[in-house]
C-alpha cells in the first residue's frame, strides 16, 4: 500500500440525500500499468435503515443510516 490519504468532506449532497463525512484513499502498485490500482472507502450519513448495492468495481452498504462505499480504479488515481 502506498500513499494513504484521509480527507474530511463534511458536505450535504441534496441530490443523493446524504451527508458525506470523510473518505480514505490509497494506491497499490503503479496505477495504470495493468497491475496497480487505486481504492477509496467513503463514509456518509443518509436516511435509510438498510441497503446494499454492488457493481463491477464498487459496493455500498447502509446500516442504521451509516453508508460505507468502496470503489476501485485500475486506470487512474482517486483524489
Amino acid at each position: 500500500m502506498q500513499k494513504l490519504t484521509f480527507k474530511r468532506v463534511l458536505r450535504f449532497d441534496p441530490t443523493a440525500r446524504k451527508l458525506r463525512l470523510f473518505r480514505v484513499m490509497w494506491n497499490v502498485g503503479i496505477v495504470g500499468d495493468g497491475k496497480g490500482y487505486s481504492r477509496k472507502v467513503a463514509v456518509a450519513l443518509r436516511p435509510a435503515l438498510a441497503g446494499f448495492k454492488r457493481s463491477y468495481d464498487e459496493w455500498r452498504v447502509t446500516l442504521l443510516g451509516v453508508e460505507v462505499h468502496s470503489a476501485t480504479s485500475w486506470g487512474g488515481r482517486y483524489v
